[in-house]
């Protein structure tokens, strides 16, 4: 749920969870579902987030996502352009634990960050954007203080079969 709400908005969920109480609080007799709630959710999510249902609620959906590489480099107006190598990859998982790939063409949230500090252990990103991936790619964000890491997902929202390599350091 906190994975959708980071799509669809925090607001959004709050709709949907009213509608579903307001529909459902006192019926008598036939209890409501899980099916109606997600129902309800379904009803204030954009077309293009759809596919999240079939994703987080109906399938077992593993992602092998990875940062191969961040490198930087200090622009003439004092700002960084960062570079990505992302690697992404989708899978399906069955009751038996078979995992097949399958297409992707998903929104995962990228993020740059500053170098954490005492003061500051988790610093605000200095990026932190949506982009919809078919495959592995390069990307490039821009960002005005010095970086000092970025990745895939940094804020872990979907299952990865191996998280540990979706953020690394950035080199100049």
């Amino acid at each position: 749920m906190y994975a959708l709400s980071q799509y669809i908005g925090e607001d959004s969920v709050n709709v949907a969870l009213q509608r579903y109480l307001q529909k459902h609080a006192y019926n008598q007799g036939l209890y409501s579902t899980s099916l109606d709630a997600l129902a309800e959710l379904r009803a204030v999510t954009p077309d293009s987030l759809q596919y999240l249902f079939e994703d987080m609620f109906t399938n077992i959906t593993l992602y092998e996502n990875q940062t191969a590489e961040a490198t930087a480099r200090e622009l003439s107006n004092g700002g960084y352009a960062v570079e990505l190598d992302l690697k992404v990859a989708k899978y399906r998982a069955d009751g038996g634990g078979q995992q097949t790939a399958t297409p992707m063409n998903d929104w995962i949230r990228v993020g740059v960050y500053p170098e954490a500090t005492d003061e500051e252990p988790f610093p605000e990103p200095l990026a932190l954007e949506w982009h919809r991936l078919r495959g592995d790619t390069v990307l490039t964000l821009e960002v005005s203080e010095l970086p000092y890491e970025a990745g895939i997902d940094p804020d872990f929202l979907l299952i990865d079969r191996a998280p540990d390599d979706n953020v690394r350091r950035i080199s100049f």
